[in-house]
């Protein structure tokens, strides 16, 4: 009876226990579990992550301010990929008008001039109102953009252009669109357009129609989520993103940085598919055709592929002069171009080329030409490409001239190229040893190895009369694949192979003598900034926008330091800038006849031409800033200076200069670069000043900086990382051994930096071995 009685109750009981009970996943950081909560709307794959984003107040927005559910993009008015990202979504929000808007954060890139003045146009819109309809504007027409299209479109859609104007003066919006940036450098975005849909990842596709229908589903699954946890609609944001991940890695389950606890990188391997060089390729086409070099019946025929602008190209063809030197006749090679599209004078130099070739043949005079084009590859204008034509190979200008204005052999280079993506030729140079593929510019060695093997192979072939050398090649290659074979190949962990390399040690005053080298500013002041400076260098260039706002300020709340600071330049032309020696020597002409001022003046007009410096642009600023030009002509024709600009560069190399920029303030190397690390550092070196002044009462400020090189460190001292290996209590060297770093060496230990117009010249050493330890006392 009361078992029967309990089984009853039991039963009534049972449905309203199932009525009451919670919903709440443990899991789950958001709250409670839904059928949105998981990949794509999967039941019970998991509680959603998200990244923890605050949107700034000042982020310009298409939709409702209060709509639950935000889709954020991170986006660049000059990227392709922005635009079609944006249309995506301007047709999502007309089917969510309610539920949905639409955040921009800026995110412009270097590289795409005018993109920071449309951000910041596109801010000034938000503030006016007009934010949707310039942001349709300067998407249509993203590949005109500048400030003055931006002004003339502003006034197109109603705006205010006086205030867009005094905006763009006064960088108003500047900061604003740093912040934004800066906010998604945090949380590690990397390109454009990133799109996060209330603080979850979305991944666009190339199938637009695939990505607009994924949005949707994606914006249902967080109304879902938002309606099943009774968040408040204004809210949503804030609420789903308050407890989310630091960064966008962590979304995937790689967190950078993360690691296993096995000590191994959480992330799986990374591998990149190449083509296999252990089988035979059949590449094989007509060569009678193409310019052919070396043996008439070849044991070994090396297909080429090659660019006349690479740089690593030039290094392939040294090496295939010296195949033919060593092998003579059991080598030919065959040349096709593979011009490639980032390199715009390549095309233009294969089609003169086979221009030449069907006049003059494979013939001593087409190579002579063929190897001029590698060696002048900065130089392949189409005036060149005709003049070198006739000069060196005797073929018709006009007839190149016609070629290169009707592309006519462009067709027949596009084909090359196709054959040889065939067989994987996707760089470079890239080669086929009697179809075995070879990949880069590789020393002689590499290939001897190779051919010395298909040597034997092809005289073991001949000696069994399976083929003739007439027909050897074809039998080499005639059972290999007629397209490449890719395989895996895992790819090295770059940080983990990453050696970290010493640093100069920033707490030494090191010995600078700067008597004789060019500097502005103050003379007379207690402050000398050195810099090794290359004016054809891109840093060096952004480094003199802040060095111009150190003196002359920028323009708010800092005036300058216009009598605060002298910054003398220790002339360090890198080798690979063919136009920056003359240009040092100029710079030292210059601030010998003009000083301080005419230097600024002229360092001013060279940075906007840094990129190229013929000698036509360096007297033209020259007389713009009014030297005598017959004493400037005089000097650079006779390289007066050429000595003391390498005698100061090795002076250099001797306290630590390896690149450029190099910084020192009173002697103590620097590490970074910006206008408030600048003003700070030489805030506390007049402080150090003044303290040490008043110690020494005899010292002025102008005698400040002569006075500290007295005890100054002669050369530079490097500190190891805390994994290097070396022998510890070198001199001048904590930690270890020299670091290594090809080509620029550092002076000679012992000696002080001097240059010539100083106490001495830097000594000319060629090679440097490190002193051997003290004994063991």
């Amino acid at each position: 009876f009361f078992f029967f009685l309990g089984s009853l109750l039991g039963g009534f009981f049972l449905p309203l226990g199932k009525k009451g009970k919670s919903t709440k996943c443990p899991d789950c950081k958001s709250g409670f579990a839904s059928k949105g909560e998981g990949a794509r709307g999967a039941v019970g794959a998991g509680p959603i992550k998200r990244v923890n984003l605050r949107i700034p107040a000042d982020a310009p927005f298409v939709g409702p301010k209060n709509a639950p559910v935000s889709i954020v993009v991170f986006e660049d008015f000059k990227c392709p990929w922005c635009k079609r990202a944006t249309d995506v979504v301007d047709n999502v929000l007309k089917a969510y008008p309610r539920d949905a808007r639409f955040v921009l954060m800026n995110f412009p890139l270097a590289r795409h001039k005018g993109a920071q003045e449309a951000a910041e146009a596109g801010i000034e819109a938000m503030a006016q109102g007009k934010f949707a309809a310039l942001k349709k504007k300067m998407f249509d027409n993203s590949r005109q953009i500048t400030p003055e299209n931006i002004i003339k479109w502003a006034g197109e859609v109603g705006m205010d252009v006086n205030k867009l104007k005094a905006a763009f003066e006064k960088k108003t919006h500047e900061p604003k669109v740093k912040s934004q940036v800066l906010a998604g450098r945090f949380i590690g975005v990397r390109g454009t357009p990133t799109i996060l849909v209330n603080g979850r990842k979305f991944n666009m596709t190339k199938d637009l129609k695939k990505t607009e229908e994924d949005l949707k589903a994606m914006i249902r699954e967080e109304l879902q989520i938002i309606a099943k946890q009774r968040i408040p609609r204004d809210k949503a944001y804030a609420m789903l993103t308050r407890n989310g991940e630091r960064n966008l890695q962590a979304l995937s389950g790689n967190p950078r940085g993360k690691k296993d606890p096995r000590g191994k990188n959480a992330r799986p391997p990374r591998v990149r598919k190449v083509v296999d060089p252990n089988v035979v390729y059949n590449v094989t086409t007509d060569f009678s055709k193409l310019p052919v070099k070396g043996g008439k019946q070849p044991l070994v025929t090396i297909v080429e592929f090659s660019d006349f602008q690479c740089p690593y190209c030039g290094r392939g063809e040294k090496t295939m002069k010296e195949v033919l030197d060593k092998y003579k006749d059991d080598v030919r090679i065959v040349f096709l171009h593979n011009p490639l599209r980032f390199h715009k004078r390549a095309m233009p130099a294969a089609n003169a080329a086979m221009e030449v070739l069907a006049q003059k043949g494979p013939s001593e005079a087409y190579w002579k030409y063929h190897n001029h084009l590698f060696d002048n590859r900065k130089d392949l204008t189409d005036e060149n490409l005709v003049k070198w034509a006739k000069e060196l190979a005797g073929a018709d200008p006009v007839k190149v001239k016609a070629a290169l204005d009707g592309k006519t052999h462009e067709a027949q280079v596009n084909e090359m190229m196709k054959f040889g993506a065939k067989f994987g030729v996707r760089g470079t140079p890239a080669f086929f040893i009697n179809g075995y593929f070879v990949s880069g510019a590789r020393p002689l060695p590499a290939f001897a190895s190779i051919i010395d093997r298909e040597i034997a192979k092809a005289k073991k072939a001949i000696e069994e009369k399976k083929a003739t050398r007439a027909d050897i090649y074809k039998f080499a290659v005639g059972s290999g694949l007629a397209q490449a074979k890719y395989i895996e190949q895992k790819m090295p962990d770059r940080k983990a192979q990453r050696r970290q390399r010493p640093r100069l040690d920033t707490t030494k005053v090191y010995k600078i003598d700067v008597k004789g080298l060019p500097f502005f500013g103050d003379p007379n002041d207690d402050v000398v900034m050195t810099i090794g400076f290359d004016v054809q260098c891109p840093y060096c260039g952004k480094i003199m926008d802040i060095l111009e706002q150190v003196i002359e300020g920028d323009g708010k709340d800092f005036k300058g330091m216009k009598k605060g600071v002298k910054i003398a330049l220790i002339h360090y032309p890198l080798p690979f800038h063919k136009d920056a020696q003359l240009a040092h020597e100029a710079i030292q002409e210059v601030f010998n006849q003009k000083g301080p001022e005419g230097l600024y003046a002229y360092l001013k007009l060279l940075k906007k031409d840094s990129r190229k410096l013929p000698r036509e642009v360096l007297d033209a600023h020259a007389k713009t800033v009014g030297v005598n030009m017959a004493k400037f002509k005089e000097a650079l024709d006779k390289n007066t200076h050429k000595a003391f600009v390498q005698a100061t560069m090795k002076a250099g190399r001797q306290i630590g200069v390896m690149g450029t920029p190099a910084v020192y303030i009173n002697g103590k190397s620097v590490n970074g670069r910006s206008l408030p690390l600048f003003r700070k550092l030489i805030d506390d070196a007049k402080a150090e000043a003044v303290k040490y002044m008043k110690a020494n009462p005899g010292v002025t400020p102008a005698k400040y900086y002569e006075a500290i090189q007295k005890t100054a460190t002669p050369n530079a001292v490097w500190i190891q990382p805390a994994d290097a290996k070396g022998a510890p209590g070198m001199p001048g060297m904590p930690g270890g051994r020299m670091p290594n770093i090809r080509r620029l060496r550092p002076g000679q230990p012992g000696k002080p930096l001097m240059v010539p117009g100083g106490r001495g010249a830097a000594p000319r050493i060629k090679r440097i071995a490190p002193p051997k330890p003290a004994p063991m006392k």
